[in-house]
């Protein structure tokens, strides 16, 4: 769910920096050549562009702003939202990351208030998503089990195994 605005965000961050730095080229050609042509020769047709520069620079920022307050806006509402029933889902993967972001392999061994619980689910439509939960979902999960999840955003509310035979 996140890795497309991610990747898009990216690409908008990093287009912006090239855009300031051309932006920037340009206000430097644009108005030291027209400046240097209206001088010398009296022509002022080069220093009546020295505009696309810093219009090159305001879209430059424009992208970078809006890339950083996207990405606020998002990490918002990534956990928020209506309440949601998915049914026969699979248990991929369970882990801890500490505060550094950091995979912790033996999470009972580490201070409990510097993790946060993850689990990789499998959907219904093949799709695989990692959800964030509490300390408390996290114990209930087994690796390998199919169930019923009750979601809000990418936070996983309750899992529900299924007893199947």
């Amino acid at each position: 769910m996140l890795e497309r605005p991610q990747k898009w965000m990216g690409v908008f961050l990093v287009m912006g920096g090239v855009l300031i730095v051309l932006g920037l080229i340009a206000t430097l050609i644009l108005c030291g050549g027209g400046a240097t042509s209206f001088i010398g020769t009296g022509d002022s047709t080069t220093i009546q562009l020295a505009w696309i520069g810093p219009v090159i620079v305001l879209i430059g920022s424009a992208m970078i702003l809006g890339s950083i307050f996207y990405g606020a806006w998002l990490s918002k509402r990534i956990y928020s939202g209506p309440s949601t029933r998915i049914e026969n889902v699979y248990v991929i993967a369970k882990f801890a990351v500490n505060d550094q972001g950091e995979t912790v392999p033996f999470y009972n061994d580490y201070p409990e208030e510097l993790l946060q619980w993850y689990v990789r689910l499998e959907l219904p439509n093949r799709r695989k998503e990692e959800f964030r939960c509490a300390r408390e979902v996290f114990n209930q999960i087994g690796e390998g089990l199919r169930g019923d999840a009750v979601c809000q955003g990418l936070w996983l509310n309750s899992f529900q195994p299924r007893h199947e035979v």
